[in-house]
């Protein structure tokens, strides 16, 4: 039970680490594209405009690697490690009090549900590059 415990807290930790890095880089992102705006408004040096512009793009192209390739990883790993314990622990037949729902296998109707998703998490960072 206690593995169990500690597999949900890390798909917590995971998730909310994700969130963060994708809330900062929107922010970031979209000070630098106000940046370039500003400098094309006020008609600032060409090469400038340019030089922000592929900072841009490099940014969010680093980012989307970090995110999908590393923070997203983790991620599911730590979701396959409680599934499996899901698998292991669901035959105990404990089931949440007063509402007599089994307590194990919210992993598996998690990645149930998210199955076939994921790719969408590429073609949606995919367009920000």
């Amino acid at each position: 039970m206690k593995e169990w415990q500690t597999g949900i807290e890390t798909q917590i930790h995971f998730n909310e680490l994700i969130i963060r890095n994708r809330t900062l880089v929107i922010t970031i992102g979209t000070a630098f594209i106000a940046g370039i705006g500003a400098a094309i408004k006020f008609q600032i040096d060409g090469t400038i405009t340019v030089i922000a512009s592929v900072a841009v793009l490099i940014f969010f192209g680093i980012t989307f690697l970090i995110d999908y390739f590393y923070y997203f990883r983790l991620l599911k790993g730590a979701v396959k490690f409680t599934s499996e314990l899901d698998e292991k622990l669901r035959n105990s037949q404990t089931k949440i009090p007063y509402f007599n729902i089994p307590l194990f296998g919210l992993t598996d109707k998690i990645n149930e549900e998210v199955e076939g998703r994921n790719k969408s998490i590429g073609r949606f960072s995919g367009l920000l590059i």
